[in-house]
């Protein structure tokens, strides 16, 4: 069975992360080939080793425009002859589906975020959802990264439900020991607005200067908003409490060896670094945005939400947490654990491979 791989960006999100997952999975049984329009993502180069540069066909964004983008899709999937494509990504998912009209190709949409916050006041927005519906009325199957995303599409888009199957995002665990624990927080993200760092630092600056408590913090990720964060902390007295390590290798030990884990993101798809963090970590803090960390996280049992951008709840709850029984944190972190297996790789790839085959 040949399959055609999409996705418009191979940067370093969860989205990528899966994607990347899935090649290396099939192509061991499939002829795969990859379609992209990222040339200089992290994932881009270790793809190339996998399936090899021939299979994968690069279209520039700025050399050939959509429209020329569109005509060069339809001429891979003419020269390739796929059984079966599957599309990564907002943009990607609308250029294939446009692409694929008038064709009899099988398409599988993945969707892995919330549309109706990540289109949110886009100068083109009108235009875009419209050429989704499209696509969405194309294609053969959508597969959305959790419950919320597919209630979404069903809703905002009229698709009927039975044709939208929900597959969470798998991880790859491995097996730990638990060790004496510091008494800093931990999140892991990149450095965007929709991460929404700045609620983190105005909570941690209301502990310091309500409640005379110094709690400390090690942020993992990199981005354009580095130096803006670092103003923000000195300017709000808590910089000293903060290490900015960057983009790091080795995430799952600063899980495993510090307190809590914080997600303060505005808006998901299904975060991947609050799933790892429920497996390495288990004590969890994490915005109930309207996608993703809800069906993670049931509050008060293995794991707290907190309303978006609240940043004094955040404080309360980083309160709250530091001051539980040994014997109750032990409890939500085994809680937490034994949920997140649910949520393994192998389940995401079977569930994958089932609808390919359809």
């Amino acid at each position: 069975m040949k399959l055609v791989f999409a996705i418009s960006s191979l940067g370093k999100g969860g989205a990528e992360k899966n994607f990347f997952n899935l090649i290396k999975y099939f192509r061991e049984s499939f002829q795969v080939s990859i379609i992209t329009l990222d040339n200089k993502g992290k994932y881009y180069y270790d793809l190339c080793e996998l399936v090899g540069e021939r299979n994968i066909y690069y279209l520039s964004k700025r050399k050939f425009g959509y429209l020329s983008i569109i005509l060069k899709i339809r001429g891979v999937l003419k020269q390739v002859k796929p059984d079966r494509i599957i599309s990564f990504l907002f943009t990607m998912n609308y250029l294939m589906g446009i692409s694929a009209l008038g064709t009899d190709f099988k398409l599988i949409l993945s969707e892995r975020n919330n549309h109706r916050v990540h289109l949110e006041n886009r100068k083109n927005t009108i235009l875009i959802k419209a050429l989704l519906k499209i696509a969405y009325l194309r294609c053969d199957k959508i597969i959305a990264v959790s419950e919320k995303i597919k209630e979404n599409i069903s809703k905002d888009f009229l698709i009927k439900p039975n044709k939208i199957i929900v597959i969470y995002n798998g991880l790859e665990f491995e097996e730990y020991i638990d060790i004496q624990r510091n008494m800093r927080l931990v999140t892991a993200a990149r450095l965007v607005p929709q991460k929404n760092y700045p609620m983190l630092l105005k909570a941690l600056a209301f502990l310091k200067n309500s409640h005379q408590i110094s709690i400390f913090c090690d942020i993992l990720g990199d981005g354009g908003l580095m130096d803006d964060l670092k103003f923000l902390a000195n300017k709000l007295g808590v910089l000293d409490q903060i290490v900015f390590h960057g983009e790091v290798s080795n995430v799952q030990q600063f899980l495993i060896k510090n307190y809590a884990f914080i997600l303060t993101s505005n808006y998901e798809g299904f975060p991947n670094s609050l799933l790892e963090a429920a497996y390495y970590n288990g004590l969890l803090i994490s915005t109930d945005c309207e996608t993703g960390p809800n069906e993670i996280i049931s509050d008060n049992v293995n794991g707290y939400l907190i309303p978006v951008n609240d940043y004094i709840n955040l404080a309360n709850k980083i309160k709250f947490i530091y001051e539980m029984s040994p014997e109750t944190v032990s409890r939500i972190r085994n809680l937490s654990k034994e949920n997140s297996l649910k949520f393994s790789i192998q389940s995401m790839l079977n569930k994958f491979e089932n609808v390919i085959k359809e």
